[in-house]
């Protein structure tokens, strides 16, 4: 959690905090008001670096399964259809089988 302490010093606002990786920051603000706005802007900042850390470990995963394989979505109407990806390869082996066929005709 990203928690800003505002002090007056001198004519200027101060926000002090820690940043994702504990360091401490310190800036300084003409007003109170922005020393405020800054305020929730960390936050909300925290907030991003947080989802971006956890997505970063999705992409990694998925990357990892589309080394290997193709990695297809199927639409939810389809998904009674093809419960797994065992279905799907039979559908699409015998989609190629018809088409393999077709071609020898014409």
């Amino acid at each position: 959690m990203y928690k800003v302490r505002m002090f007056p010093k001198g004519s200027s606002y101060y926000a002090d905090w820690r940043d994702g990786h504990g360091r401490r920051r310190r800036k300084s603000f003409p007003t109170p008001d922005e020393a405020l706005a800054h305020e929730a802007g960390q936050k909300q900042l925290g907030r991003k670096q947080r989802a971006t850390r956890r997505n970063a470990a999705r992409r990694k995963a998925l990357d990892e399964i589309a080394a290997g394989t193709n990695v297809v979505l199927i639409d939810a109407d389809l998904m009674d259809a093809f419960p797994d990806s065992d279905a799907v390869n039979e559908a699409l082996r015998s989609l190629k089988t018809i088409a393999d066929r077709t071609k020898k005709l014409a």
